[in-house]
């Protein structure tokens, strides 16, 4: 385990280096691609609510059209999941440049493909998350959900980002 947190920690470093030592105008980049993600996030989250309050105002399909939404957002997401785990996968582990490096360290195999895995799951799953959240909360407001829902939420996200990995 000690060793798997060290072939992790290079990119942990790396980012907290890159947050603390960031010229002026790449704080101003990455305000302002914040800014633009926010604002993609709050219209993604109105337009879904939209859809979905016009879809709880019909009476006999409304529900029924909610759910295969649903379902249909969740085999978009999954599908984009797979496509990006192999792509990321064959990078993580096949033509990133430090991979001699990590071979002739005294990690055993294991820890290097564990923690190989560890940035496959993310770099490709982050994006889902992110973005997969303003669709499951509009569900939240429209449906009234109580906070059971949004704790289910990380229990439905965590075994769809792992089985599609």
């Amino acid at each position: 385990m000690r060793m798997f947190n060290l072939l992790i920690s290079p990119r942990l470093i790396s980012f907290k280096n890159g947050l603390k030592r960031s010229r002026s105008n790449r704080k101003i980049k990455i305000l302002a691609l914040t800014g633009g993600g926010s604002i993609f996030w709050l219209v993604l989250f109105f337009l879904t609510y939209k859809v979905l309050v016009y879809f709880s105002s019909q009476e006999m399909i409304g529900d029924i059209l909610a759910r295969h939404l649903l379902g249909m957002v969740f085999l978009i997401f999954f599908s984009i999941l797979i496509f990006s785990h192999v792509i990321t996968a064959l990078s993580n582990f096949y033509l990133s440049e430090d991979l001699e490096m990590c071979h002739s360290s005294p990690a055993t195999l294991t820890e290097i493909f564990l923690s190989r895995s560890f940035y496959t799951i993310f770099d490709s799953s982050w994006m889902v998350v992110v973005f997969g959240l303003p669709l499951m909360i509009a569900y939240g407001f429209v449906y009234h959900a109580g906070l059971d829902y949004y704790l289910s939420l990380i229990y439905v996200s965590f075994p769809l980002i792992i089985i599609a990995a």
